[in-house]
């Protein structure tokens, strides 16, 4: 059979009855469930293949025609990986409206087995397939749709299978945003977010009269309501409120009040990557992580911060007790928190303790988690992995003394952000504990195209929290006919698309998207001549 080099990853696929199945490809899974690539390896006629390095995400995609896509998480360290594919089947269902049966076009179906994920769109008449579901195995199905309530069914384990799902347009949450003096807010972006539908915020703008309204809560379901002005925002603190009894009634929450935004000012903060990360505010929030403005010998700024309570993070670490915005506005001022008097010697070795929820809270089982730093002296490498139980909990051990970084990947879910174990922090001692959040993951696709003509362009795309310095949450690049697709958790984002010969454009999207996005370049000024001829050279 084929030999692994080391730091690879050698399998063989074959069938439930153990014959081998040639000619199976392999793809290195995407992070948060990006469309799949061209495979990176092919499986010989023994069945068997290899990998020269192990995926970043831990995950590989195994695919053969008529057999059932497998999403597999890998690990060098293991023995030969044994990937068992079952027949596929035609999976396919209509989303349509509670009420009236009407279908929803473009509602967003998620669907998750114990092998196997997939995502589609339903088209004009609601309707949509998936030609890869595995025989044998129970599928579970969510729709999404703009302004519903977002559903979930299951779709038995064998035999083609239609599932309907009907999505209520629940209940509606209207109000008015005003600022601070009472005035009429136009133009806020205001999140409703259900407590079962953390993943699926309902989203709207304020009118000239600072009225807003949205549909697509459940009856009886919290909600907290948040918006985000120029000049100000809903404190980060707004406790959720409960809908009354009563389905299909309307809630008025009456004046949401902005408060005003306010500056933070660090004094002696030391050199190193920090920000002011909220305590508690619905995902996706811009405000949810803010990084200084300007840094000097006085220590750091931090500019147009929402009120609310913040951690102190400095290189992943949180520091000190938290910092409490007041409503008020105006600066804010925090010393710098002074070490404890007494410090231990950081350990040889330590451990760290995992919990990975979904957005929920619920444990999320299964999910492999990585831990990732530098090697301990003589060690066998810089990456630690574990698989969490049902308590969605995992236990990483004899790791070096270091700041580690943690990351967890499950199919079907996006990761908010990395964990980080500060065990060469002398105050830490020998164990760690890390809670990271998977959430069901929301799709952005759509297209960049010439301003001028509609023509296909290949572009660069960059997704980053909102802000003159929010974080990269994702990068892709175009497919060959100017094509995109990429999956992070629901919230808000700036989009930033790049092409040769084209003007950037700069736009902020929110995530569930309810149809796909369509960008188009203007062409540069500077280079009118270039991008003129690749417009049209194809």
């Amino acid at each position: 059979g084929a030999q692994a080099p080391p730091g690879a990853v050698r399998g063989r696929v074959i069938d439930a009855e153990g014959r081998p199945i040639a000619g199976a490809g392999v793809v290195l899974a995407g992070v948060g469930g990006e469309a799949r690539g061209e495979p990176v390896a092919r499986a010989g006629a023994d069945g068997r293949f290899v990998l020269t390095h192990l995926p970043p995400t831990g995950l590989i995609e195994v695919e053969a025609a008529g057999w059932a896509t497998r999403v597999v998480p890998v690990d060098a360290a293991g023995p030969e990986l044994e990937v068992v594919l079952v027949r596929a089947r035609r999976l396919t269902g209509r989303v349509v409206a509670e009420a009236d049966g009407r279908p929803l076009a473009q509602a967003r179906v998620e669907a998750e087995a114990a092998s196997w994920r997939g995502a589609a769109r339903a088209g004009e008449d609601g309707r949509f397939t998936f030609e890869d579901a595995p025989e044998g195995e129970v599928a579970l199905l969510l729709a999404a749709a703009e302004g519903h309530v977002a559903a979930t069914a299951e779709a038995p384990a064998t035999g083609d299978a239609e599932v309907v799902l009907r999505l209520a347009r629940g209940r509606a949450v209207r109000g008015r945003i005003v600022d601070a003096g009472g005035r009429p807010a136009e133009g806020a972006l205001v999140w409703i977010t259900g407590g079962a539908q953390l993943a699926h915020p309902q989203t709207a703008r304020s009118d000239a009269r600072g009225a807003f309204e949205a549909w697509g809560l459940a009856p009886d379901e919290p909600v907290s309501v948040v918006a985000l002005a120029v000049d100000g925002a809903t404190p980060l603190d707004d406790a959720w409120r409960e809908l009354p009894a009563g389905a299909g009634e309307v809630l008025d929450v009456g004046e949401v009040v902005l408060a005003p935004l306010a500056a933070v000012e660090v004094t002696g903060a030391p050199d190193g990557p920090l920000e002011l990360v909220a305590v508690s505010c619905p995902p996706g929030h811009p405000a949810a992580r803010v990084a200084p403005r300007a840094r000097d010998a006085r220590g750091a700024r931090f500019l147009g911060v929402v009120a609310g309570a913040y951690r102190l993070v400095l290189a992943g670490r949180e520091v000190g007790e938290p910092v409490v915005v007041p409503p008020d506005g105006g600066v804010c001022v925090v010393p710098w928190p002074q070490a404890a008097p007494e410090e231990r010697v950081p350990p040889a070795v330590g451990a760290v303790e995992v919990f990975v929820g979904d957005e929920a809270g619920r444990p999320v089982r299964g999910a492999r988690v990585l831990v990732a730093g530098p090697a301990p002296a003589g060690g066998p490498g810089g990456r630690w992995t574990a698989f969490t139980g049902d308590d969605g909990r995992a236990l990483v051990e004899d790791l070096p003394a270091a700041a580690l970084q943690v990351t967890a990947e499950a199919p079907g879910r996006a990761l908010h952000a990395p964990g980080l174990a500060a065990l060469d922090d002398p105050l830490a001692g020998r164990r760690a504990r890390v809670t990271l959040v998977l959430a069901r993951a929301a799709r952005l696709e759509g297209a960049v195209v010439t301003a001028e003509g509609g023509a296909p362009l290949r572009g660069e795309l960059r997704l980053a929290f909102p802000g003159e310095d929010g974080a990269v949450v994702r990068e892709v690049a175009t497919r060959p006919d100017g094509t995109f697709a990429l999956e992070v958790f629901a919230g808000t984002f700036e989009l930033e698309v790049t092409a040769d010969g084209r003007v950037p454009r700069q736009l902020r999207v929110t995530l569930p998207a309810g149809t796909p996005l369509r960008v188009a370049l203007e062409p540069d000024a500077h280079d009118h001549d270039h991008a003129h001829d690749g417009d049209h050279g194809h």
